[in-house]
Formats: structure tokens, C-alpha cells, sequence
């Protein structure tokens, strides 16, 4: 598949892929999850790794936690140079894609409620508000709420 001009796979991540992941979370993350938070998920049968690859380079990564008939995108991100190509509203795609083939009735996530961009992205892909988590994440300061956001899958894929 190809984006403007850039050919890209979605791959399934395992602990090979550790030291692209963190480049990536460390360059874009306000908080940046450790190398043993990532560990922790690969190997556990509830979280789904997935990488987006352009040609051979990772340009994002998400984490997704099944537990049916639910699933909750823990981590999202696009590499800065991958940033405002689409990548990240194909990633969704793909994302509720593997949902509807899990029969995941519900998909769930937490985004910061200044970041506009990724809100945006994720209405788009038809996620809608469904509750506020007051000073959930810390910031430099102090704090900031999270939105909670919802996308119904089943029969809706």
C-alpha cells in the first residue's frame, strides 16, 4: 500500500523492534512510557503490538489491550517525520480492521485534552466523547484531563 508516494505495512511488533520503538516514543511522547513498560506487553496474550513501516523504517506504533468484548488503544505515535501524511487515520483503520476481526464490540482511549490533532484524528475515524478524567496526566505545570473516547465496532467495521 501506498500514501503519497510512500509504500507502508502494518507488521505485528515483538521485542526486536524495542530500541525503533523508543526512538519513537521518546521523540514524540510528553511522557514517554519506559523500555519496561513496552516489555511488559510482548509476550502478554491481552496486548496487540502493531508497527507501521515505511519501506524498512518503523514510522508508528500502537499498543492495544483486548480484553473482550472490549480493547483500549494504550499508545499511539507517528514519527515526527511521518507526522500530517494520513498515517495515523490509517492506523486507526487498520487498528478497528483488527477489532472487527477480534469481535470487539467497543474500542476505548484516553487522549490528552490539548492535543488537537490526535482528537481530531480520532472523530474522524468516528470515536465520540464519552467521559473526562479530571487531572489525569501530569504536566510541567501541574496537570491535565483526559478525554475518554469510544468507537463502536461490532457490525460496524
Amino acid at each position: 500500500m501506498s500514501v503519497n508516494n510512500r509504500a507502508f505495512v502494518f507488521r505485528k511488533l515483538d521485542s526486536s523492534a524495542i530500541g525503533e520503538i523508543l526512538d519513537i516514543e521518546n521523540e514524540v511522547q510528553e511522557s514517554p512510557w519506559s523500555a519496561q513498560k513496552f516489555l511488559s506487553c510482548f509476550g502478554d496474550d491481552l496486548y496487540l503490538l502493531a508497527g507501521l513501516y515505511v519501506r524498512t523504517k518503523l514510522a508508528g506504533y500502537a499498543v492495544l489491550m483486548v480484553n473482550s468484548p472490549d480493547a483500549e488503544l494504550h499508545n499511539l505515535a507517528i514519527s515526527k517525520t511521518g507526522q500530517n501524511s494520513g498515517f495515523a487515520t490509517l492506523f486507526l483503520t487498520y487498528l478497528i480492521d483488527q477489532c472487527v476481526r477480534m469481535s470487539i464490540e467497543n474500542l476505548f482511549l484516553e487522549v490528552r485534552e490539548s492535543n488537537t490533532a490526535a482528537i481530531n484524528a480520532y472523530k474522524k475515524s468516528g470515536f465520540i466523547q464519552v467521559g473526562l478524567r479530571q487531572r489525569y496526566y501530569q504536566t510541567d505545570a501541574g496537570s491535565e484531563s483526559a478525554l475518554i473516547l469510544k468507537r463502536e465496532i461490532a457490525g460496524k467495521g
